[in-house]
């Protein structure tokens, strides 16, 4: 296993123990969307992607804790992060959140502040349960502005290519 790999899920296991209602998001595994080989010389500080990832679970966390428990469901936190301290947001869930506690997620997300990358786009996502579901069995999330936008022209995008694509600032 690589550097980076072993680095953001040691770090990110370790500091995942949020308290109160746990059932609300049950963070699983960190799901790299670009090759390693992609990922190493953007990411110059991988104990701060990881403490970056760990802030934007929690706060999205905080806000499923708030709401009103849905039927469980699985999905997956997506994240994007640009050069010059930029960041989006997606969420790919089974059933779908209502859409006000979606954007509501995704706004709490988009409020931490992302660590320095370099030379183009890192693209991950975070696995989970939220309301008693498990993570999902698949590794790739398919958030539904990444279906729109790989629907367009027809032919598969990379993860990064795909987020310069739909990024809205």
């Amino acid at each position: 296993m690589h550097r980076l790999i072993i680095a953001l899920s040691l770090s990110a296991l370790a500091a995942w123990s949020l308290p109160a209602r746990a059932d609300a998001f049950e963070r699983s595994d960190i799901v790299l969307l670009q090759p390693e080989s992609v990922l190493q010389p953007r990411v110059p500080d991988v104990q701060g992607l990881a403490n970056y990832i760990d802030k934007v679970s929690t706060q999205a966390a905080k806000v499923l804790q708030s709401a009103q428990a849905g039927p469980p469901g699985s999905g997956f936190l997506v994240i994007g992060i640009r050069p010059g301290l930029r960041s989006n947001a997606w969420l790919d869930f089974q059933p779908p959140l209502p859409q006000a506690l979606a954007d509501a997620v995704v706004r709490a997300m988009r409020s931490v502040t992302p660590p320095a990358v370099k030379g183009g786009p890192v693209v991950l996502a975070v696995k989970g349960g939220v309301w008693g579901g498990s993570a999902p069995a698949r590794n790739m999330p398919v958030p539904q502005e990444w279906r729109s936008a790989t629907g367009r022209n027809g032919q598969p995008l990379d993860a990064g290519a795909l987020v310069e694509r739909i990024w809205r600032d």
